[in-house]
Formats: structure tokens, sequence, C-alpha cells
């Protein structure tokens, strides 16, 4: 299956029943998105790579935990790693209504356990730093995710942040980072079939947020 093996190219090996959950979801989004357009034209062939297979690239990095996915939309990338990684208890933050509802409908019919969804913006849940790790996808430039990412997971939590093809120097995220008392662990470089290379950032926090690198030197 096309699935299995696009995602053994970046580290994740399926069991056929994860693969046919995934593909299932893709169905359902494709009969959603006729009506909501959650996210643009496309197709479940299509989707495969450029969403599905894109979101299980993160798994390598994910340690066993909680986790939250901001601004989850279509259910990337917390969908396809809640099904590859029951492990994780993963928490999907959408703000919009008709994307909650998608959600919540995708949860129920794909029989997710490990995940739970709330409605709303995460600076107004007031969720606190709790989570072990913090992810995103096509939401928010790689520095302002980074700002809402750190107040969102507990000291030794690591934030993962998509860098897209065309990423900043690491001294840029590095600064970035330890602005919002974030320390950059290392930059990795994936690919999803024959589409180009990609870069995610992976972060820890390490200091209390606003701290920076004066805090780090003293310690």
């Amino acid at each position: 299956m096309r699935l299995r093996e696009l995602a053994r190219g970046v580290g994740v090996a399926l069991s056929a029943g994860q693969a046919d959950r995934l593909l299932g979801h893709l169905e359902l989004l494709e009969r959603w998105n006729r009506i909501h357009n959650l996210v643009g034209p496309g197709s479940p062939d299509e989707w495969v790579e450029r969403h599905t297979v894109d979101s299980l690239a993160l798994c390598p990095f994910l340690e066993e935990g909680e986790g939250v996915d901001v601004g989850s939309g279509g259910g990337f990338p917390g969908i396809p790693i809640a099904i590859a990684r029951e492990d994780l208890q993963l928490t999907l933050l959408e703000p919009r209504q008709k994307r909650g509802a998608f959600l919540l409908n995708a949860r129920a019919r794909l029989g997710i356990q490990n995940v739970r969804i709330l409605q709303g913006k995460a600076e107004e849940l007031g969720l606190g730093a709790r989570f072990d790790f913090a992810i995103s996808r096509a939401t928010f430039s790689w520095s302002e995710w980074i700002r809402l990412a750190a107040g969102l997971v507990r000291r030794g939590g690591r934030v993962v942040a998509t860098l897209g093809l065309h990423p900043p120097d690491p001294d840029e995220l590095d600064e970035a980072g330890a602005g919002v008392g974030l320390g950059l662990k290392r930059v990795v470089v994936y690919q999803v079939g024959e589409q180009p290379a990609r870069r995610l950032a992976l972060f820890e926090r390490s200091v209390p947020r606003g701290t920076g690198h004066p805090a780090a030197r003293n310690s």
C-alpha cells in the first residue's frame, strides 16, 4: 500500500488497520470538504502525501506523553499522529465551529480514543504550561508559533516547529527560541515521497518563559 510505504520513508511503521483508519480520515474529510472547504481543493490521493504523511513525519520526534495540536483544522497533524501513536494523548484545539464539528465527527467515526477536542483559541482557554509537547501545522509562521507554544509546554517539554521549504538560519531560530524560554535542540530534514525536502525545528522548554539567554548564563 502506497501510504504505508510513504510512512516508512519518514520513519513510521503502520499496521494495515492504522493505514485503513488514516485513509478513512481522508475519505471523511473529502465529504465534508465539498461543503465546508476545510483544507482547500484536492482529493484523498493528493492528500496522502501533502497532509497525512507530512503529519506522520512528526511522530519520531514526539516522546510518550500528552500533547496539544493548535489549529487542527481538518485534523492535521493531530489525527494522523493519534492513529499512528496510540501511546500519546492529544488535545486538538480548533477555534472555528465547522472545523471543530468535523474533528468531533472524525473522532467518533474513526474510533480514536486518545484524542480530546477543544473549541477555542489557545490564548483564551487558559490551558497553562501543562503539555509534554506542542505541535501545529500550516496555521502560524514559525516565529508566531514558538511564541504561542512556549506558554503551553511544561519545563522539559518539546515544541515542534515546521519550517517549510525556506527555513531560517539556525542562529535566528536559536535567538528567537531563547527569547521565550525555548532551547533549540536541532533542525531535522525530512522528505515525503518525491516532494522537496522540508525541515522541522525541535525546541525544548528549558527556562521560565521570557527569561531567555541571561537566565541560561547565570544558571
